[in-house]
């Protein structure tokens, strides 16, 4: 039987739920000949094994006809058979009996598992290599024996022929105490049975017999990867580990690196997108689905093959989806259907609905923004989106207060959609105002009305020649605005000017000159709007003041 590697895998593929974390196990089986007994050997020696070779006691068929070595089993192991090394010296070709046998708790030999017969070959005189293939004998039990514990097998010549086993040298037993040998004395039975060689022998039995089992053995890679691993943009968290018989990783023979094996070590990750790592987190740069496989742990070798490749394969997805509700729009005297969007696993609007479709009626929402927002969920994924929906109300704007030289021209125009009547009388969505024959101060109000909603806003032009005196190009500040019982001048840079308040209409309401600091009562004022008008050699300035009472 020749020494080759053999795995056999079976691979059990968790598909995904999406929990707390998915579990991706794969069981697999390595298949070893152990030779942790031979790496021990500085170089073999010849043990004869037949009842004629104890010249001490001087009796013939007296001495050791059977020798047997121990094994470990801390996890349960398959044995299928084992290879030794032994030859006839002469005379011709005979039979040992192998046999293996559990130990007790007292490390003695037991309950007896199997046993069978096997031919040993003829080699005259033989003086050749004890690690032949030639005298290799390997032994395939008809039924596996799944062991767990301390066992022992042994060969047993019952005959007087001239066979020999092949052992280590004394002391490459490293005083472990694993070989074992059967004395018989066939004039005086008393001493007959098994003996520990080295605890009962001494030193000069501190050898080991080269047996090599045929063993096999299950293992198991546990992959938990985080819950949200199948959405575009989440992380892909791994934790490996191999998480059955890990104790024979521990152990000399069946590891020759036991004494730096880690467990955790090792993996390798292919997520199937061109990235090979042994980084166990990972985020997908595009949404899709992915072939991913996982491969560890590598630092693990038997005494027969080389690290071993424990495949697991593992379909990962990257799923994007967008929902997307529209526009921002505007709802009067009439209803709006917002749709999340088809085939999502749930929907929850922030009206607690769980519908794909939402209607939305006017009269049932307060006037002004109203905000819609939908979350939607596909495979574990979400996606979110909102819309402002505003209700029984236009917001008009036609832009700031300005000001014109004579020969200026501006169109005013609304931003909404509907219908627009202007003060001016037009009813265009836009006017045009401008050019001008003289300086003044014009007021444009508009009304929109879109199904039903209004809005409305007003914009001041001021008109100046432009000619002359400069305008004063920095605002002059006062506060407050607005303002209910007075203003203050509060920044007019070191100027006096005189200052005109009048209304909308035009109709002057106070006249009087300014300075920095100046107090100027306003409660007999009407809530509304008014314009401010500061003029002097240097200064040619215009600003709105409210009025709230």
């Amino acid at each position: 039987m020749k020494n080759i590697l053999i795995l056999i895998f079976t691979f059990i593929i968790v598909s995904i739920s999406w929990g707390q974390y998915d579990t991706l196990r794969c069981d697999f089986t390595v298949k070893d000949t152990l030779k942790y007994v031979w790496s021990k050997t500085s170089s073999p020696a010849s043990l004869s094994m037949n009842t004629i070779n104890d010249a001490s006691s001087g009796v013939p068929d007296d001495g050791y006809k059977a020798y047997g070595q121990l094994f470990e089993a801390p996890d349960t192991v398959a044995l299928e058979g084992f290879c030794f090394y032994a030859y006839m010296y002469s005379g011709v070709e005979d039979t040992a009996i192998v046999k293996i046998y559990q130990t007790n708790m007292a490390g003695t030999l037991d309950s007896l598992i199997d046993s069978t017969s096997v031919s040993i070959p003829l080699k005259l005189n033989y003086a050749g290599d004890l690690y032949s293939d030639s005298i290799k004998i390997c032994v395939d039990l008809d039924t596996t024996h799944y062991l767990l514990g301390d066992y022992v097998i042994t060969l047993e010549n019952n005959s007087s022929s001239d066979m020999y086993l092949v052992r280590d040298q004394i002391g490459d037993g490293n005083q472990e105490d694993l070989s074992f040998s059967y004395y018989y004395w066939d004039s005086n039975h008393t001493y007959d049975g098994w003996y520990r060689n080295y605890s009962i022998f001494g030193s000069a039995w501190d050898f080991d017999v080269i047996i090599e089992p045929i063993v096999s053995y299950g293992l198991t890679t546990q992959h938990l990867i985080n819950k949200n691993s199948g959405c575009f943009g989440d992380t892909l968290q791994i934790s490996s580990s191999i998480e059955y018989n890990d104790s024979l990783m521990y152990n000399r023979m069946y590891n020759p690196n036991y004494a730096n094996y880690a467990d955790t070590t090792g993996f390798i990750y292919i997520y199937g997108d061109d990235t090979i790592t042994t980084d166990t987190s990972h985020v997908y740069a595009l949404s899709g689905a992915y072939n991913a496989l996982f491969t560890g742990a590598t630092n693990f070798s038997g005494w027969t093959f080389n690290d071993y490749n424990a495949f697991c394969s593992y379909y990962a997805t990257a799923y994007q989806f967008n929902i997307n509700l529209g526009n921002d729009t505007i709802v009067c005297n009439d209803s709006l259907i917002l749709s999340g969007g088809q085939y999502f696993d749930s929907y929850l609007w922030n009206t607690s609905d769980t519908t794909s479709l939402l209607t939305i009626y006017s009269d049932s929402l307060p006037n002004g923004v109203n905000e819609f927002s939908l979350i939607t969920s596909f495979q574990g994924c979400e996606s979110y989106d909102t819309i402002l929906v505003t209700a029984n109300e236009l917001s008009v704007n036609l832009g700031n207060d300005t000001t014109l030289c004579l020969n200026q021209q501006l169109t005013i125009g609304g931003d909404v959609p509907g219908d627009y009547s202007w003060s001016s009388g037009q009813l265009t969505d836009s006017i045009l105002v401008g050019p001008f024959n003289a300086s003044d101060s014009l007021f444009y109000d508009v009304e929109v009305d879109f199904n039903g909603c209004i809005g409305r806003d007003t914009i001041l032009v001021f008109i100046d020649n432009c000619l002359g005196v400069k305008e004063y190009t920095k605002n002059i500040s006062i506060y407050p605005n607005p303002a209910t019982e007075y203003i203050v001048i509060s920044d007019i840079f070191n100027h006096t000017a005189m200052l005109s308040v009048t209304d909308l209409s035009g109709k002057q309401i106070i006249y009087k000159k300014v300075s920095e600091g100046t107090k100027i009562d306003v409660s007999d004022l009407n809530s509304g709007g008014y314009i401010l008008n500061f003029k002097s050699d240097k200064i040619n300035y215009q600003q709105i003041l409210q009025i709230i009472k």
